[in-house]
């Protein structure tokens, strides 16, 4: 049997949408298996509580609390939340959401331990230069304060031994 001239046109649109879907699949794999790639954890339920957000930004500006950060060649983050009037806010409980840039998809949630003069700790979970994001939730009593910071890293640190 003799196969009629041309018959190779039809097929080519199935090539060339059999080659487009694996390069879709290939390139969906490496992005999903990226560590520097993140989507934002729960982006619908937070569209949905928008206005709780919003509550929470006014309750935060009219408590005027600050938070300041410090980072020390042990990896050791000190997070000192302040009143307005510089007071510390000691006896709190200090929930930290933290991840580094680079390593977006990575995020590490813990609860700081409060130190004798009123500031709070927490180790980084892996010792990397850098930018750094931090969301603190800041309980006390009946009042809650929440607030990012975006702390650059530049100190190397000291090497890591046994304990």
């Amino acid at each position: 049997m003799k196969l009629k001239k041309g018959w190779v046109w039809p097929l080519v649109p199935v090539f060339v949408l059999g080659f487009s879907v694996c390069m879709h699949v290939t390139m969906f794999a490496k992005a999903a298996a990226d560590p520097t790639i993140a989507v934002e954890k729960d982006a619908y339920r937070r569209g949905i509580r928008w206005d709780e957000e919003l509550r929470q930004r006014s309750v935060n500006r009219a408590l005027g609390w600050t938070v300041a950060i410090d980072v020390d060649a042990d990896a050791i983050v000190t997070a000192r939340i302040a009143r307005p009037d510089g007071t510390p806010v000691a006896g709190a409980t200090v929930e930290v959401e933290l991840f580094h840039h680079a390593r977006a998809s990575r995020i590490v949630t813990t609860t700081m331990r409060p130190t004798d003069d009123g500031a709070y700790q927490v180790e980084l979970p892996y010792r990397k230069r850098g930018f750094w994001r931090m969301h603190f939730d800041v309980t006390l009593g009946d009042l809650r304060f929440t607030d990012t910071v975006n702390h650059f890293v530049r100190r190397r640190f000291a090497p890591v031994t046994a304990r």
